[in-house]
């Protein structure tokens, strides 16, 4: 059995570029650089304070975000990257 091919055109809007996920942030440390958003997908995505909108050095988990991620990790890495975090109906990067 030859297993389905995924087209860009099956996948969500968000993973193709043409469109933004929803999500909490599940995980932020004290002083960290860094963090964890559960998308409306049930996938975690990576959160770096370089992504964060404006002004935030860090954002409490339970915030709810919208962002954009690309359609696979980084080489070497494990987790797609949210970028371009928005609070969900406020403030842009």
């Amino acid at each position: 059995m030859t297993p389905k091919r995924l087209w860009r055109s099956n996948l969500p809007a968000a993973r193709t570029g043409g469109g933004r996920l929803s999500g909490t942030v599940t995980r932020w440390d004290p002083g960290a650089t860094c963090g964890f958003i559960t998308g409306e997908d049930a996938a975690s995505y990576f959160l770096s304070r370089d992504d964060l909108p404006r002004g935030y050095a860090e954002l409490p988990a339970g915030t709810a975000v919208t962002f954009s991620a690309g359609l696979a990790p980084a080489p070497g890495e494990r987790y797609l990257r949210a970028r371009a975090v928005r609070l969900e109906g406020g403030a842009a990067t």
